[in-house]
Order: structure tokens, then sequence, then C-alpha cells
């Protein structure tokens, strides 16, 4: 997936060292606003988070991607997949983070929904499954207005946050 994806107000793009991309993640997620839902999250655990999407896009050729503003080019937060395991099952998650200036803007949906299509008439993904904590009431707006479907409540723990309750949702390929 080493394309970048194009929306009506949005680049999707990999995330790339020399553009200084792990720092955006690190501040991104040191941001209180926005790490208030990843248990544990803290500036060490940021740049542990940074390090693992680089390294996941090294060794998979997929991961999570920058979300540009085409208009300005400032980076608004980062959106993709990535391949996780969720009790005992090794999955593509999707997840969006957005910093707090640019949430509640359709940005998400609009960019999740590019990269749904990518991934499934591209990559091949034949499921794609996403999961947040359950006291995240817009994640779960999201996925729904996405037509992901509740598959249940478990526990899960990925780089990103301590192991924490969360809704399991999936996505089947049309």
């Amino acid at each position: 997936m080493p394309t970048t994806l194009e929306t009506e107000r949005l680049l999707v793009r990999p995330p790339e060292v020399q553009l200084g991309d792990a720092r955006f993640i690190e501040d991104l997620l040191s941001d209180p606003d926005v790490g208030r839902f990843y248990p544990g999250m803290n500036p060490e655990k940021a740049i542990e988070v940074a390090r693992w999407t680089m390294d996941h896009w090294k060794e998979k050729g997929f991961g999570p991607c920058i979300a540009v503003l085409k208009d300005t080019g400032d980076r608004i937060g980062i959106m993709g997949f990535k391949e996780i395991t969720i009790d005992g099952e090794t999955v593509i998650d999707m997840g969006c983070t957005l910093a707090a200036d640019y949430q509640g803007k359709g940005f998400a949906v609009e960019g999740l929904t590019a990269l749904l299509n990518h991934g499934f008439n591209e990559e091949g993904f034949e499921k794609i499954t996403a999961h947040h904590m359950t006291a995240h009431h817009a994640a779960r707006a999201l996925v729904e207005k996405l037509d992901f479907t509740l598959v249940r409540e478990t526990v899960a723990e990925s780089a990103a946050c301590e192991s924490a309750k969360v809704l399991l949702w999936e996505l089947v390929a049309p």
C-alpha cells in the first residue's frame, strides 16, 4: 500500500521519517485531549508507538497512514490498518486518531472510507476489524457510520495502550 490516497479534502499517505512523521505521531499521542482513550499513554509510550508504526510499514508493507489536509499540507492525524492479535486471532484492524482541532468535522469518515475501499479492492482484505474502548462514544458512532457490525466486548492490548475493555467490530468485504 505504499500509495497515497486522495479524497476531497485529504491526502492519506504512508509515514516518512524524513518528513518528521514519527515526531508528529509522538506529539499527536502525547496530547492529553487525544491520548485520553489510550490507557497508559505517556510521552515514552508515544515514542514507542511512533517506532512501532514505522516498523509495521517495513515488515508488513502497510500500516497506519498520515492524514494531511490537501489545501494546507497540515498533518491532522493518523489512520489506517495494522495487523494485530485479538483473542488469539490475527486480524487486519483499522484505526484513526485525529488531532483535537480536527475531530467531529468528517475527516475520519472521509479518510477511512477511502482506506476501506483500498483495503478491500486493492489489498484484497476479506475482513477488517476495528476496536475502541467501551466508553469512547465518538469511535462507536464512527464505526457504525462506516457500517461495521459489533462482534463482542473483549479485552485488547496494543502498541498504543495497555490492556483495556474494548468493543470489537468487523466489516466483511462486499
